[in-house]
């Protein structure tokens, strides 16, 4: 019993002092703790799809938006192609095959194809405030992209890579 009451005690102990640092940090330099609308441990990647958390902030709603889209698609786009060099790397026995130039473009063709298929699970509009009643409102556009890993099967097997990709070999 005697072991626990130092383990109780050894808890409560560091809980007050990460809690008063945190207190004080915050007093001293003004900082404001700030919360993403979308948690990353919420859309994790799978083998089936992979997710892109974007946001844009500006005075034109469909500009931000427009801004977030592009900013997915180009996340995901160098993902893939990354993904696909990987996979590619484990099944082509020629090493030469996967360092030619036409076999990148070939890489860049399906990453760009399948991004263009991205669509959107969730977001959110936020009004930010104006000092300056005058000032045009600023939108804070937060948006969760996702790219059907199927898409980018498809797209690699009509590209003949050299190789047959499936979704296990995500």
């Amino acid at each position: 019993m005697n072991t626990y009451k130092t383990l109780t005690l050894f808890l409560i102990t560091m809980c007050l002092i990460s809690c008063g640092s945190k207190a004080k940090y915050v007093k001293e330099t003004g900082a404001v703790e700030m919360k993403e609308p979308f948690k990353a441990q919420d859309f994790r990647d799978t083998n089936r799809e992979f997710y892109s958390i974007r946001n844009a902030v500006g005075t034109g709603l469909s500009a931000v938006k427009a801004e977030a889209n592009s900013a997915a698609q180009a996340d995901l786009a160098q993902r893939i192609q990354n993904t696909l060099q990987n996979i590619a790397s484990l099944k082509l026995s020629n090493s030469n095959e996967v360092s030619t130039q036409v076999f990148k473009q070939k890489l860049v063709a399906v990453s760009n194809s399948s991004v263009s298929k991205i669509m959107i699970v969730d977001s959110k509009i936020f009004m930010r405030e104006n000092s300056d009643k005058n000032a045009p409102t600023k939108y804070d556009y937060w948006a969760v992209y996702k790219v059907n890993l199927n898409e980018v099967v498809k797209s690699a097997n009509m590209a003949n890579l050299n190789f047959n990709l499936t979704l296990d070999d995500f």
